[in-house]
C-alpha cells in the first residue's frame, strides 16, 4: 500500500511542477533561477527520450514505458521483490515512468522539461527525469553491490 502511495504522489508531483511550468513561462523561455549559477527554470518540450534520443520514435517511447511499468506492476504486487533497496528503486522507475507517460499520451506525444543546469550543458530535465535517474542509480547499486549477497528477488 505504501508504494502506491508513493507512486501516486511522485506522479501528481510531477504534474504539478509540469502544470506550474506550462501556466507560468513561456514555451522556450526562462522562468528564472532556483539556485544561483547551478539551477534555473526554462520551459521546453521532448519528443525523444533522455538527450532526445530516439526523436520521432513516439510509439516506442510509449510501449516501452507501458511494457516497463507492467513488468514493475507485477514484479512487486506478486511479492518477487524482497529487497527493500531494490524495491524503492523500481518504485521511483514507476513513478518518473507513469509522469512522462502521462505527459506523451496527454501531450501529443512530448513531455514537458524545466529544469537546466546552469554551470554545465546538460539536457533540460523535469521531476520524473529525477525519480527515474535516482531510481536507475539505486538499481545500478543494488545490481553491482547488493544482489548477490541478499536475494533480493526468488
Amino acid at each position: 500500500m505504501l508504494a502506491v502511495v508513493a507512486v501516486i504522489a511522485m506522479v501528481v508531483l510531477d504534474q504539478i511542477v509540469k502544470f506550474l511550468t506550462v501556466s507560468n513561462i513561456g514555451l522556450h523561455q526562462s522562468g528564472g533561477t532556483l539556485i544561483p549559477d547551478v539551477l534555473g527554470l526554462f520551459y521546453t518540450t521532448n519528443t525523444g527520450g533522455g538527450w532526445s534520443i530516439m526523436q520521432g520514435n513516439v510509439l516506442f517511447l510509449v510501449i516501452l514505458p507501458i511494457a516497463i511499468c507492467a513488468y514493475i506492476v507485477y514484479m512487486i504486487s506478486a511479492k518477487k521483490v524482497k529487497h527493500p533497496f531494490l524495491k524503492w528503486s523500481l518504485i521511483l522507475i514507476l513513478g518518473g515512468a507513469l509522469g512522462n507517460l502521462i505527459d506523451r499520451i496527454t501531450n501529443d506525444m512530448h513531455v514537458v522539461d524545466m529544469f537546466k543546469f546552469l554551470f554545465m550543458d546538460f539536457p533540460i530535465f523535469n521531476v520524473a527525469d529525477i525519480f527515474i535517474t535516482v531510481g536507475g542509480t539505486m538499481l545500478f547499486i543494488y545490481l553491482l553491490f547488493m544482489s548477490k549477497d541478499e536475494g533480493g528477488r526468488e
